[in-house]
C-alpha cells in the first residue's frame, strides 16, 4: 500500500502532498464555497483547513508555499490563543498577507472554559461565534464566513452546514472524509478519490500549520 506522506512535517514533504492532490483531483475549494458547490459540481474535490491556534508566522510560510502551487485553502484564527493576539503584533498584517494571497481567513473557535464547564446552550454558542467573528473582522475588514472547533462535542443541529450561521468545518458532512495531520501516515486508499462515489467525494484536510516546517 503505497504512502502518501511519512508523518515528516518538512515544507518538502508538503509540496509533495499538494502535487498529490492536484494531479488527483479536479477541484480545490475554500470552506466558505462548499455550501454552494456541495450539490452542483459532481467531482471529485477537496479543501484544506488550517487552524491556526499557535505560531501564526507559519501559517503565512504556509499560505506562500500554497499560493505558488495554485492552491487556495482556508486559514482559521483564535480570537483567545494563548501565545498571540489575533489584534496585536505582527498577527494582523499575517491575516492580511493570507488574505492577499488569495486565501480565506475565518474563526477557530474555542469555548471559555468556563461556559464549557456548565454546558453552553446551543444559543450561547451561537451568539459566541457570532460575536468572535465581529471581532475577527475588525482585522480582516470583510465578512468572516466560516469557522472550525477545538471541541468535538459542539455539534451542528442535525446535518446543516452552519453554525453561529456560519460554514462549520466540523459538520457531520464536511467531515465524512478527512485526514488531520497530527494522525500520519497517510496512505494511498485514504486520500484517493473513491470510485465508489467519484461524484459526491469531498475530502477535508486538517492542517496545523505550527507543526511545519
Amino acid at each position: 500500500m503505497s504512502t502518501i506522506w511519512d508523518g515528516e512535517y518538512g515544507y518538502d514533504a508538503y509540496r509533495e502532498i499538494l502535487n498529490y492532490l492536484k494531479l488527483n483531483f479536479s477541484l480545490n475549494y475554500l470552506i466558505r464555497e462548499i455550501p454552494q458547490i456541495l450539490s452542483q459540481i459532481h467531482r471529485p474535490k477537496f479543501i484544506i483547513r488550517h487552524d491556526v491556534t499557535t505560531a501564526p508566522e507559519k501559517a503565512l510560510v504556509m499560505a506562500e508555499l500554497e499560493s505558488g502551487m495554485a492552491v487556495a485553502s482556508t486559514y482559521l484564527f483564535c480570537t483567545d490563543a494563548s501565545d498571540y493576539e489575533y489584534d496585536a503584533g505582527d498577527t494582523p498584517g499575517i491575516i492580511d498577507g493570507i488574505r492577499g494571497l488569495g486565501h480565506e481567513v475565518g474563526l477557530h473557535y474555542a469555548i471559555d472554559p468556563a461556559e464549557g464547564s456548565r454546558g453552553p446552550t446551543p444559543a450561547f454558542i451561537d451568539k459566541d461565534i457570532r460575536a468572535r467573528c465581529g471581532k475577527l473582522e475588525t482585522i480582516t475588514r470583510g465578512p468572516v464566513f466560516s469557522v472550525s472547533l477545538n471541541d468535538s462535542s459542539l455539534k451542528s443541529p442535525g446535518r446543516s452546514l452552519f453554525l453561529g450561521s456560519k460554514v462549520n468545518a466540523a459538520a457531520p458532512m464536511m467531515m465524512e472524509w478527512h485526514l488531520v495531520d497530527t494522525d500520519p501516515p497517510w496512505k494511498m486508499d485514504a486520500i484517493a478519490p473513491r470510485p465508489a462515489r467519484p461524484y459526491e467525494a469531498l475530502l477535508q484536510l486538517v492542517i496545523h500549520p505550527h507543526l511545519w516546517g
